[in-house]
């Protein structure tokens, strides 16, 4: 019981901020008060949302929950150099899949077992995409390949 309200407290805070508190010269040039709260309720609503729900965010509007794009879409815009300055790539199809799809203890305790092992990140992140296409040939029969024109 204490986690939602803890993010009925965190909200509010962030609105008294975004309303009435000190802003930072960079909160001044980026955004107006009213786009801040704005984008504050946006970004509480959108993690309420369901899964179902998230998905359908998520295809509308190019990007995850934390504002990653998802670069197989035609509509996604390109990463903003900060992004990738910080090390932040777009979604591809499979990883796309993998994080959207897959039961999140599973895929959590597959990367801990691979990062155990001594796999960087990316590595581990690959692998668990190929365990989890082929487990998904295995149980359904499907084949997956590449298109050829």
């Amino acid at each position: 019981m204490a986690s939602p309200l803890i993010g009925m407290v965190k909200l509010l805070a962030n609105l008294l901020h975004a309303s009435a508190g000190e802003r930072t010269k960079f909160e001044k040039l980026s955004d107006t008060r009213q786009k801040q709260v704005g984008k504050t309720l946006w970004q509480y609503a959108r993690g309420k949302a369901s899964p179902f729900a998230s998905f359908g965010l998520d295809a509308a509007t190019a990007q995850d929950y934390s504002g990653r794009p998802i670069g197989f879409l035609p509509h996604s815009e390109k990463l903003s150099r900060k992004k990738m300055l910080q090390g932040q790539t777009p979604f591809g199809p499979g990883e796309y899949a993998l994080e959207t799809f897959s039961p999140i203890p599973v895929e959590e305790a597959v990367k801990e077992a691979f990062k155990s092992e001594g796999m960087d990140e990316s590595t581990a992140t690959r692998l668990l995409k190929t365990l989890t296409i082929v487990g998904g040939m295995g149980l359904t029969g499907a084949r997956v390949s590449e298109d050829v024109q």
